[in-house]
């Protein structure tokens, strides 16, 4: 169905014909709102054709309103970024706003300890939350740092160290285990030395660098 035409006269409603829907650059009722060939602006524009008047861009003004924590622009209403103020209850490991009373969860602040029957436990410094669990020598360690149990899927860190005139012997800096497959006496370790360094140099030269 084809819209009404208007013959000679138009019905005008402010700026815009009633029965037609024609238009006119006059009599618009203007309010703002977001521009739409400026994003993230303020214009004045017509409610009735769209039309936006010149001359009024303008940024957002952004305010919070009383009890929110959302800003919203004081002339068009568009709605900015979400801003709370937080604290940290104490003994809760959230974070709370103190505007509007919103929270997010925060990590707890485990220490390891033993409990009062002796068993390893993980102890929140600030809330108080525990769970049962060792604390594994840098992590993945070979014993627990609280109470000596071995870990049967954890890794030793290995030292080399000298005594006497034996060297390149391995023992463990978390359990203390040793390991002498690698053994060999001072003199034994030059030669070793030696011999890896000539490998490494004719290797340098064989890729072209001097050295």
């Amino acid at each position: 169905m084809s819209p009404k035409s208007c013959f000679l006269f138009h019905k005008w409603d402010g700026c815009k014909c009633s029965v037609c829907g024609k238009t006119r650059n006059e009599g618009h009722d203007f309010a703002w709102g977001v521009s739409v060939r400026d994003h993230g602006a303020c214009r004045r524009y017509c409610r009735k054709c769209g039309y936006e008047e010149p001359g009024t861009k303008a940024p957002h003004d952004f305010v919070k309103k009383p009890g929110s924590c959302v800003e919203i622009c004081s002339r068009c209403g568009t709605q900015g970024q979400t801003r709370h103020d937080y604290e940290k209850p104490e003994g809760r490991c959230v974070l709370r706003c103190r505007v509007c009373g919103s929270e997010t969860e925060l990590s707890h602040t485990f220490e390891a300890r033993l409990s009062a029957d002796g068993r390893c436990e993980q102890h929140c410094t600030w809330c108080g939350f525990t769970r049962p669990g060792h604390t594994w020598y840098k992590t993945r360690g070979c014993r627990c740092t609280v109470c000596g149990a071995p870990n049967p899927k954890g890794d030793h860190f290995w030292k080399i160290v000298t005594e006497g005139d034996m060297t390149n012997i391995r023992v463990c800096e978390c359990c203390g285990a040793r390991d002498e497959s690698e053994m060999c006496t001072l003199s034994e370790a030059k030669v070793r030395e030696a011999m890896i360094r000539a490998d490494q140099l004719h290797e340098m030269r064989a890729a072209g660098f001097k050295a």
